[in-house]
């Protein structure tokens, strides 16, 4: 009796990229000598294919746990094993569920998103995936049971619609982009037809003017004597304010994190939680002194619950800007933007964990005071006249 053959692997030829650079990947199957090629939904980019990526990795398991379905479905039905017959069985679909609805789609995505938590992406941000996912279903009146392919443009625009009577355009945006990722994906990996976003505008609305906090509103902070609950909340913002750190880095610092310079200075050398960049953090100002109040461990709450805390504080001590957690960051800008030149734009830059002059230039644009110190320096103080 002669011995039975089978392989199956995975191709992402250059010769077949399209204008976007991208290659649909390809199934090629052997049995017993017969072969037969099979183009997958996904495309990719030949290089990112050759490197093996998680998502594209994953796609692979995903397609040949498809195969071995169908080779489990065809011994079931006494169907001969030969190439061209599993080649219609994966073409109708055969040994795949019968509906991919968006609850199948939900559960996919969040799993993946679980396994990057505390790498690349926080419990908030997961968080907001997940609410976004329910919120979604609710606006259109959709169960789980609900097939994903089915879903139309015209559910993100109701969606979109609803999330902007409730929200301001910033977060609303947040949630729309999160829903419209993961319909995103379902395309890419060959889960649905079509894109049921594509085309869809999201409008973030006007820049709102970047706010952050004077000395003397940082003042009217430091000196006020809180309540336990209030005065961890404000020890935790005006930390982030003396070395604009964000909340999620704050809440991955431990004491080995805190070195010292041979200058005096306390730093910290880590890599943004957000985008996974490296800073080098000098704790200015009383940052310092709230470390050792709190043997370096900071009392971190939840953001939501932080922020509800910080309007408390705002009302306390009379500030008149409405108070939340990455004010803290901007307030830490402020103070080094306005330092310049003797801290130079690079420095800043890396203090700040920013990828490029785009941000830095975003922030000194809005800084008055900027604009008054380097005329200043520039001519002096104001007098009657001036030599060109």
């Amino acid at each position: 009796m002669a011995r039975e053959t089978f392989s199956i692997r995975f191709q992402c030829r250059e010769q077949k990229k399209n204008v976007a650079g991208l290659s649909p990947i390809e199934m090629v199957i052997i049995i017993n000598g017969e072969r037969t090629l099979i183009k997958l939904p996904m495309k990719a980019e030949p290089e990112e294919f050759r490197k093996g990526t998680k998502e594209i990795t994953e796609y692979l398991l995903e397609q040949r746990k498809r195969v071995d379905r169908c080779l489990t479905l065809m011994l079931k039905d006494d169907v001969e094993l030969t190439a061209s017959n599993l080649k219609s069985y994966l073409k109708n679909n055969t040994g795949s569920p019968k509906t991919y609805t968006i609850g199948i789609l939900f559960d996919e995505y969040l799993s993946l998103l679980k396994k990057r938590l505390g790498r690349d992406l926080t419990k908030d941000t997961y968080n907001r995936y997940e609410k976004t996912t329910v919120m979604f279903m609710e606006h259109n009146v959709l169960t789980a049971s609900f097939p994903a392919k089915d879903v139309t443009l015209e559910h993100f625009k109701i969606y979109q619609a609803s999330l902007n009577e409730r929200l301001d355009p910033a977060t609303s945006c947040n949630y729309l982009q999160k829903i419209k990722t993961i319909f995103k994906y379902a395309f890419e990996t060959g889960k649905i037809p079509s894109n049921p976003a594509f085309g869809l505008k999201i409008d973030k609305g006007v820049k709102n003017e970047i706010l952050y906090l004077t000395d003397e509103e940082l003042k009217k902070i430091e000196n006020h004597q809180f309540g336990k609950r209030l005065q961890e909340i404000a020890d935790v913002f005006l930390f982030s304010c003396y070395t604009g750190l964000s909340f999620a880095d704050i809440a991955t610092l431990e004491e080995g994190d805190f070195k010292t310079h041979e200058s005096g200075y306390t730093y910290v050398e880590k890599t943004r939680q957000k985008t996974g960049v490296k800073f080098l953090a000098i704790l200015l100002g009383n940052s310092d002194r709230i470390l050792k109040k709190y043997n370096y461990r900071l009392p971190i709450k939840s953001n939501q619950r932080t922020n509800e805390y910080l309007k408390e504080i705002k009302d306390i001590c009379g500030i008149e800007k409405p108070l939340h957690f990455h004010m803290a960051r901007h307030t830490a800008a402020s103070l080094l933007i306005n330092h310049r030149p003797a801290i130079p734009n690079e420095t800043i830059e890396r203090i700040m964990g920013w990828t490029d002059e785009r941000q830095l230039k975003h922030y000194a644009g809005i800084f008055n005071q900027t604009v008054f110190d380097d005329v200043q320096r520039a001519f002096g103080n104001q007098t009657n006249e001036i030599s060109w």
